[in-house]
């Protein structure tokens, strides 16, 4: 395990690397997935990126990538696109701005917290979760009854089509799960992860929503100036900022808890093979199903929770629950585009491959886990380049059926080779010091 009082890793790659990531993966959630399922995206790059720098290779990495996932995809429970709006229109822009900046902040506050826990976790005793994530659900319905559901402060249109939002409820969620977590005993590290990405994800969105409406005001062809990808860049950019600038100021902490954590750890998978797959599948598609079936505002925060626990006691599912359920996601999502957008294929034909994309996917992973020393860069190249190759192939699709022109994909190959790039200077700086 690497000393990080001593670590291989300046502080300028410490920051840069999260914040290109989490960039790049903002900008996949807005093209190959959408609302708490897409946000995984992001989520997993960068708590993958975060215990990529800081040299973990216990069993509990599993646990970190879930969490992150799972945490940040939490915020994408709320709407923003009437906010964005709002933010576009030169009468209603303040308060528009203003939205997308308490929501942004709200997204990585509740994001940030989750995963400074994951990092901090020595040992997890069951009641004490339940308890947490409990309260968390329970903030998170009083926020919503009390505030977002009698629209009392209300950053959507109000007269055309309005929308139910929910970040109230996220906040008091955050709020809670952070009082119960990190206020007694204290936990510096879980507030300063909270509370720096509280800044970073207001910051983000709110310059993001600013150059947006920058852009939709200007007389630039749209068309070839994707205003909107700059938004998700520049929000994923502050927000991973954020996660690596507390990374940073934390890692000789981190170290302490690295070390109880693989010492007290206990809970490990006994699972393999085909019926590991099989259980993960079945957890993937109620969770889906859930997620998309069953209405009520928060749902995600729900079966999040649920799938938080499980993380915490099932190293193997906990995997499968960053990469495989993460990646079969956005494989759906683009299975609906080739049969009801595109109308290439059949749906069942398309839901099907999507399927057994994800099982190989699974089973990847799988063998990758009997090499823990490279596990959590393996897995990252592999969700990297699953979303990578899934964004291609739905660029194809568009250009073929719409004559898109494909304006963003160029901003997807230069973020990639940005992270390719990175992500080498982690791995060979790691792999001197390991000589």
């Amino acid at each position: 395990m690497t000393d990080n009082t001593h670590s291989p890793h300046p502080q300028w790659l410490f920051v840069t690397f999260p914040a290109v990531v989490m960039s790049l993966g903002w900008a996949f959630r807005g093209f190959i997935g959408g609302g708490p399922l897409g946000a995984m995206i992001p989520g997993a790059m960068v708590a993958l990126a975060l215990l990529w720098l800081l040299g973990r290779r216990d069993p509990g990495t599993g646990m970190v990538a879930a969490f992150g996932a799972v945490g940040i995809g939490f915020g994408g429970q709320m709407t923003y696109g009437q906010t964005v709006g709002l933010a576009s229109d030169l009468n209603t822009v303040v308060w528009g701005l203003v939205g997308l900046a308490l929501k942004g902040a709200v997204w990585g506050l509740l994001g940030g917290a989750l995963v400074g826990l994951a990092l901090t976790l020595s040992r997890a005793r069951p009641s004490r979760m339940l308890a947490g994530f409990g309260l968390m659900v329970l903030g998170t319905w009083l926020g919503w009854a009390g505030v977002n559901a009698p629209k009392l402060v209300y950053f959507s249109n109000r007269l055309d089509r309005p929308r139910e939002e929910v970040w109230a409820g996220l906040l008091l969620g955050a709020i809670a799960l952070l009082i119960w977590f990190a206020a007694k005993p204290l936990n510096r590290t879980i507030l300063r992860f909270a509370g720096y990405s509280f800044v970073g994800g207001g910051l983000g969105f709110g310059l993001g929503g600013a150059l947006l409406s920058v852009g939709r005001n200007s007389a630039l062809n749209p068309q070839f100036w994707p205003w909107w990808k700059g938004m998700e860049y520049t929000f994923g950019l502050f927000f991973g900022l954020a996660l690596g600038l507390a990374a940073w100021q934390e890692r000789d902490t981190l170290r302490l808890y690295f070390s109880a954590h693989h010492s007290e750890r206990a809970y490990q998978s006994t699972f393999r093979g085909m019926l590991l797959l099989a259980v993960s599948a079945l957890l993937i598609a109620g969770s889906i199903s859930f997620e998309y079936f069953v209405d009520f505002r928060f749902n995600y925060t729900v079966i999040g929770a649920v799938l938080l626990f499980i993380a915490l006691y099932v190293n193997a599912l906990a995997w499968h629950i960053a990469i495989t359920f993460t990646s079969f996601a956005f494989l759906l999502d683009l299975a609906e585009g080739l049969a009801e957008d595109w109308e290439f294929v059949p749906i069942w034909a398309a839901v099907l491959v999507a399927a057994v994309i994800a099982g190989l996917l699974g089973r990847k992973l799988e063998a990758l886990r009997a090499r823990p020393d490279d596990l959590v860069q393996m897995s990252f190249r592999l969700l990297l380049w699953a979303a990578f190759l899934v964004t291609s192939v739905k660029t194809a699709a568009q250009v073929a059926a719409r004559s898109h022109v494909p304006v963003e994909y160029g901003m997807f190959v230069v973020a990639m080779a940005a992270v390719w790039w990175l992500s080498r200077e982690v791995r060979a700086r790691a792999a001197a010091v390991a000589m």
